[in-house]
């Protein structure tokens, strides 16, 4: 099941070698999941501070860490254009596992099953769905594109982990996947 709460920020400050960060708000997350913890601000100069932690528990809002802080993390507080602002860190979950669905409607799911039962022969099976499907907009369609796209002469590194691709592909389990490469790649 998906995190309630994916992002939230300190309710109190985090000081180095803390074990326990008091957070804004009650959290679902579970022992073993990494969480980054941003804080500071790009304004006038000042350095935002990152840092990756490991949960050991949840309790209510209180996040139990695996080991020490290696920095603090405080407010920040701000006047911009004459208004009081204080920049809370910000915590966020990085261990979730992201689903990629493409389109199955039941309208195809009976079309498969139907040209399944026909027993038609193995190259007529595509046939036989398209076919069936011709009258009702959008019945052949199932899968899903994952576009990955960088400006020309930049270079671009892609990796997906926690990811889960379904219903994807063609029917009767032919070409579950692809890969296109456009232009010059390595």
């Amino acid at each position: 099941s998906l995190p309630k709460v994916i992002v939230t920020h300190l309710r109190a400050t985090a000081h180095a070698r803390d074990t326990v960060l008091a957070l804004e708000d009650a959290v679902d997350w579970h022992p073993g999941d990494e969480v980054v913890i941003i804080s500071g601000t790009s304004v006038e100069g000042a350095k935002l501070m990152e840092e990756i932690v490991i949960v050991e528990t949840v309790q209510d809002t209180d996040l139990y860490l695996k080991s020490p802080l290696r920095y603090s993390h405080n407010f920040t507080e701000n006047w911009v254009a004459g208004e009081h602002y204080i920049l809370k860190a910000t915590v966020a979950l990085l261990s979730r596992s992201i689903t990629i669905q493409g389109n199955l409607t039941n309208e195809r799911e009976k079309l498969l099953v139907s040209c399944q039962e026909a027993n038609a022969p193995e190259g007529r099976l595509q046939h036989c769905l398209y076919s069936m499907s011709e009258k009702t907009l959008g019945s052949r369609d199932m899968g899903a594109r994952v576009i990955i796209q960088s400006f020309p002469e930049e270079p671009s590194q892609v990796q997906l982990e926690g990811v889960q691709f379904r219903v994807l592909g063609q029917a009767f389990h032919k070409h579950l996947s692809s890969l296109i490469l456009v232009g010059i790649m390595r």
